[in-house]
C-alpha cells in the first residue's frame, strides 16, 4: 500500500510526501528488498547521490544475507539482483569507491551469469581500475550473450582502443553505431579515434567531424567534443573554426589545458605573437606540469625577441626535465641567434647524446665546435701570442 501511495505522489511531484511513503513501506516489511530499491531509485532521480548510495548498500547486503539463507525471511525477488549494478555504477564516480563497486559486479555476474548488464557493468569497473584486458574480456561476455547489445559494443571498442587495438575498437564502435545510431558517446569515441589514429587522411577527418558536429547538435555544451572538433579543424587547415572551438572550449572550462596550449601553437602558426604569450602565460600559471606548453611560451617570446623572459621560462623547464628536446633544442637556437655559442654547443651535445639518430643535432653540434675553434685561432693570431 505505501509503495503505491508514493508512486502516486512521485507521480504528483509531491516529493516529500513520496519519500515519508517509501519510508513507511521499508518500515511496515523491512525483510522487503524491492522496498530499499524504489527509495534508492526515488534519491537517485532527486539527484540524492548520497542517500542513494546508502539504501542502495542496505538494500545490497539484506539480498546478499537472503541469497546466502535460502530459510531467511528477507523476500528477495530475482530482479532485486540489479541492485549490485546500480549501486556500482554510482560508486564507480568516486575513485574510493572502485573496488567496492567491482566487487559488487562479481556478485551480479554470480547471480546473473546470462545478464549482458552485468557483465558490462563488471568491465566498466575494471575500466575504472585501469584493468583494460580483464575489461575488454567482460565486455566480450556481454556482447556474446547479447549481440544486439549496442552500449556493450561501444564499451567493448573503448577497452580495445585503450590497449591500442585501433582495428578492433573502430569495428565495435562502427557496430554499436549500426546498432543505435544516436549514440552520442559512441559517435564522440568513433572520432577520436579516427582523429588520433594515423594516416589522417581528409576523408577520415571529415567523418570524424560530421560526428563531433553530430554530437554537438545533441549536445551543444559538450567540452570534451567541442575541443577535439577543434583539433579536427586544425589538421582540416580551417583555422578560423580552430580557434572559434578552442575558445567555446575555454568558456566551458576556464584553464582547459588542451585548449591554451594548441590555442597558443595556433597562435605562433599565424604569428600572432601577443596573443599567444597571452594564452601560454594563463597555461603556465594554471598548470605547472605542462612543460610542453611553456616550452610553447618561451619558442613564442623567442620569437617576439624578448630573449631575457624566453630564457627564464627555458631554464625553468629544464630544471624540472633536463633532458627536454624541446626546450633543450628551442632554447639551443636561441642561443646560437644571442651568439652564445659555447653555451649553445652544450645543449646540442646533450641532443646528440639524447637523439644520436638526429643527425641535425650531431651537425649542429659539429657546426658550433669548428666556428668556436676558428674564432679562438683568430684571436690567439690577433694577440700576436705566436711570438716568441
Amino acid at each position: 500500500m505505501w509503495s503505491n501511495l508514493a508512486v502516486e505522489a512521485n507521480e504528483r511531484e509531491d516529493s516529500d510526501s513520496s519519500e515519508v511513503f517509501f519510508k513507511r513501506a521499508i518500515a511496515t516489511e523491512p525483510n522487503f528488498t524491492t522496498g530499499y530499491m524504489n527509495l534508492g531509485y526515488f534519491y537517485k532521480e532527486e539527484n540524492r547521490t548520497q542517500d542513494a548510495i546508502e539504501i542502495y548498500r542496505m538494500a545490497a547486503d539484506l539480498i546478499t544475507v537472503g541469497l546466502a539463507d535460502e530459510n531467511s525471511a528477507i523476500n528477495v525477488s530475482p530482479k532485486d539482483v540489479k541492485v549490485y549494478t546500480a549501486l556500482a555504477n554510482m560508486l564507480r564516480e568516486y575513485p574510493e569507491s572502485y573496488e567496492e563497486a567491482y566487487e559488487l559486479t562479481k556478485k551480479a555476474v554470480k547471480q546473473e551469469p546470462n545478464w549482458e548488464e552485468s557483465h558490462n557493468m563488471m568491465g566498466n569497473c575494471l575500466v575504472k581500475l585501469g584493468r583494460f584486458s580483464e575489461a575488454r574480456d567482460a565486455f566480450k561476455k556481454s556482447v556474446k550473450l547479447n549481440p544486439d547489445f549496442a552500449i556493450g559494443h561501444s564499451n567493448l571498442g573503448h577497452a580495445h582502443q585503450e590497449l591500442s587495438e585501433t582495428a578492433e575498437a573502430e569495428s565495435h564502435y562502427r557496430q554499436a553505431l549500426r546498432l543505435d545510431g544516436n549514440h552520442t558517446l559512441t559517435k564522440f569515441r568513433l572520432a577520436k579515434l579516427i582523429s588520433d589514429t594515423p594516416p589522417k587522411s581528409m576523408h577520415r577527418l571529415e567523418e570524424a567531424d560530421v560526428l563531433l558536429s553530430e554530437v554537438l547538435e545533441t549536445d551543444p555544451e559538450n567540452g570534451n567534443a567541442t575541443f577535439c572538433r577543434g583539433l579536427v579543424q586544425y589538421d582540416l587547415h580551417n583555422y578560423t573554426m580552430t580557434e572559434e572551438l578552442f575558445l567555446l572550449t575555454l568558456n566551458f572550462t576556464t584553464n582547459h589545458s588542451g585548449a591554451l596550449y594548441n590555442l597558443g601553437v595556433l597562435y605562433t602558426e599565424l604569428n600572432r605573437l601577443s596573443e599567444c604569450v597571452k594564452i601560454l602565460e594563463q597555461l603556465r600559471e594554471s598548470d605547472h606540469a605542462h612543460l610542453l606548453g611553456h616550452t610553447q611560451l618561451g619558442t613564442c617570446l623567442m620569437k617576439m625577441k624578448d630573449y631575457a623572459r624566453a630564457r627564464e621560462v627555458f631554464t625553468s623547464v629544464l630544471e624540472v626535465d633536463p633532458d627536454h628536446l624541446m626546450a633543450l633544442q628551442n632554447y639551443g637556437i636561441m642561443l646560437i641567434e644571442l651568439r652564445e655559442n659555447r653555451e649553445a654547443l652544450e645543449i646540442f651535445t646533450q641532443l646528440s647524446r639524447l637523439d644520436p639518430s638526429d643527425v641535425a643535432f650531431v651537425r649542429q653540434a659539429e657546426l658550433l665546435h669548428q666556428h668556436i675553434q676558428k674564432r679562438s685561432q683568430r684571436k690567439f693570431y690577433t694577440d700576436g701570442s705566436t711570438q716568441d
